[in-house]
């Protein structure tokens, strides 16, 4: 898994390649984030279009990451995730706790406007 992150507006984008299917993967990711937090980016979007499975672990972070963010002021959203991604997320009613965009320019028009 590889991850790289790009500025959009105030958001902070991760573009995830690769399945968050493993600890390492998710501990990546997690340190990832948190060193975000720390320097102060409390807006982030997590791009999933390059992620084609993504376990357990991988959904408690984004629900426990959204939450610090929330109690920062700040929001985490999911962009761009797979139909098999998405309707998982569905199943599990993330989108209660977490804004999903199907696509970046969904998510582009709503930051801009």
């Amino acid at each position: 898994m590889e991850v790289n992150v790009r500025q959009k507006g105030k958001y902070r984008i991760l573009d995830i390649d690769g399945d968050i299917n493993e600890i390492d993967n998710y501990n990546v990711l997690k340190e990832i984030i948190q060193n975000l937090i720390r320097k102060g980016s409390i807006f982030l979007a997590l791009n999933l279009s390059n992620t084609t499975f993504l376990n357990s672990g991988a959904v408690g972070l984004f629900i426990a990451m959204q939450k610090k963010l929330k109690a920062l002021s700040g929001e985490l959203v999911i962009v761009e995730p797979p139909q098999v991604i998405l309707e998982i997320l569905k199943i599990l009613n993330i989108e209660e706790a977490i804004k999903i965009y199907l696509s970046e320019t969904e998510f582009f028009a709503r930051i801009e406007g």
